[in-house]
């Protein structure tokens, strides 16, 4: 258990993270892949971009919306994994943070109950 760790993440396709204490991760599958892993005790934030450029097997955009959906869904199912303590967005997509804004308000709430 010594070797688990605090995470920064970073969820962009484009961009660079702010610095190196900082996960970079560039697509919603590694982002979900991390999350599902042992290998971390606390996640201290998590800054998203919406606009992913990923596409899944159904041909639907994967987001960084998607990903706020998919952790919403684990808070609710009470998957005790999920210790991020902050959600932020960095995307420049207007609709796509208002989308984004709407689900970590979701994700709090369940959070509280």
């Amino acid at each position: 258990m010594a070797n688990k760790m605090k995470l920064k993440i970073f969820l962009d396709d484009m961009r660079d993270a702010p610095d190196e204490t900082w996960t970079l991760l560039r697509d919603p599958y590694d982002f979900r892949k991390l999350l599902s892993s042992p290998s971390w005790d606390y996640v201290e934030i998590v800054s998203f971009d919406h606009d992913l450029g990923c596409f899944d097997e159904e041909m639907k955009e994967a987001t960084g919306y998607s990903c706020l959906c998919w952790i919403e869904d684990k808070v609710n199912d009470k998957f005790g994994m999920f210790h991020v303590s902050q959600l932020v967005i960095h995307s420049a997509n207007p609709v796509g943070r208002q989308r984004m804004e709407s689900a970590i308000r979701a994700i709090n709430y369940l959070k509280q109950t």
